[in-house]
């Protein structure tokens, strides 16, 4: 034996012997990292900024914004479909502005840097048809005209200041669209179904034409079977085509994100040329994916928690911060007690640009804007139960 492998050995026994007599040393405990801290917002109304709408209930539903924070709101009021809330006033883009597009009825819309974009059904080869139809009551013969069609899917671009620009058809082949979006480019998103109903997303050219399908890894066509038990959870029908009518497009730096509600799949990051890159978020336990709320920082994720044998979109709600990059949980988020929203109709928090949180609320018989900044840390943290109060 050689003296290093003498010396090595005399070493070993060494502490050996040490550690049989030594007392036995007590092991430290990793230390626990300290659970992500609830932050409370608290809103205040600016009345000036508001439209009047029928009743509480009614269908005035926040899903988007513009880059400097401003919430957009789909009203389905005549002249007003679409309205933006900002702190000086409310931008209106009326569906009779679009004149360019027969029978225009406004669906789905995207905001970006360059200007407001609209999913348009309209008609095409558009003639007028005569129907003859017997009153009910006198039993007498009329007649009157109509206007007849072929449906077509459009999308109409407005400027930021309210202002019509113009239209292109949808043109995709056997394809249903629900939701789109638009990158800088002139470049388009479309999402919807095919003629299959099979959810598919098609990247457009800035004529409306069809680049290519984009495939999206882990869709729920890859597993359409746990597609179908969460609209069953739901209450929802259980054909996996209705799945896509809960999508979202949010434009997050200059690329768009892609979220299915409800359904176990990624977050998408689209790119504009269609390239993919996905980040997997798990949500707190019992909640799904609701929905991500516009955000010039991190990610900003309201979670859904369905109430067992409650009607559809009855759920407990919660949101918080995420790292985009790594999928990472950051904060949590609750309104203040006097914040919270009065109806189902509304969305806690629509946006949130500049540390400064925006939302549409009901208040007699307005639509009125509301915005504010957190107040405080909540003293105890954020548990699974917790949840963002409607």
């Amino acid at each position: 034996m050689s003296s290093r492998s003498l010396a090595l050995a005399v070493l070993i026994l060494t502490g050996v012997a040490v550690t049989q007599t030594a007392p036995p040393k007590a092991v430290a405990s990793p230390p626990v990292p300290p659970p992500n801290p609830t932050l409370i917002i608290k809103l205040t109304a600016e009345p000036r900024v508001s439209i009047p709408v029928p009743d509480e209930n009614w269908p005035a539903i926040s899903a988007q914004c513009s880059p400097d924070g401003s919430p957009y709101v789909s009203t389905h009021l005549g002249g007003m479909d679409i309205a933006e809330f900002t702190h000086s006033g409310v931008v209106t883009f009326p569906a009779n502005k679009v004149n360019d597009v027969p029978e225009p009825h406004f669906a789905d819309f995207f905001v970006s840097d360059s200007g407001v974009y609209v999913h348009v059904t309209g008609l095409e080869n558009v003639h007028n048809e005569e129907l003859q139809f017997t009153d009910s009551i006198t039993g007498k013969q009329h007649s009157e005209w109509v206007r007849r069609g072929e449906p077509r899917d459009y999308i109409a671009q407005f400027s930021t200041d309210g202002s019509y620009k113009s239209a292109v058809k949808v043109d995709v082949p056997r394809f249903t669209a629900y939701q789109i979006a638009a990158f800088d480019s002139g470049n388009f998103l479309v999402a919807g179904v095919d003629d299959q109903k099979v959810p598919r997303i098609a990247l457009l050219n800035p004529s409306g034409q069809i680049v290519k399908y984009i495939e999206l890894p882990k869709d729920i066509t890859e597993n359409s079977k746990s597609a179908q038990n969460v609209l069953k959870a739901w209450n929802v029908t259980t054909d996996i085509g209705a799945a896509a009518l809960f999508a979202q497009f949010v434009p997050y730096r200059q690329n768009v994100l892609f979220i299915r509600s409800m359904m176990d799949t990624p977050i998408y990051e689209i790119r504009d040329g269609g390239e993919v890159h996905t980040i997997k978020v798990k949500p707190p336990s019992g909640y799904r994916m609701g929905s991500v709320i516009p955000s010039d920082r991190n990610w900003l994720i309201e979670f859904e928690k369905p109430i067992p044998g409650g009607d559809f979109g009855a759920a407990e709600r919660r949101v918080d911060e995420v790292n985009p990059e790594t999928g990472e949980f950051l904060h949590s988020f609750e309104l203040a007690a006097d914040s919270r929203t009065s109806t189902k109709m509304e969305r806690g928090i629509s946006c949130w640009y500049q540390n400064t949180f925006s939302a549409i609320r009901y208040k007699q018989g307005q639509l009125t804007l509301y915005s504010g900044t957190v107040e405080a840390a909540k003293s105890a943290p954020a548990a699974d139960g917790d949840h963002l109060p409607q």
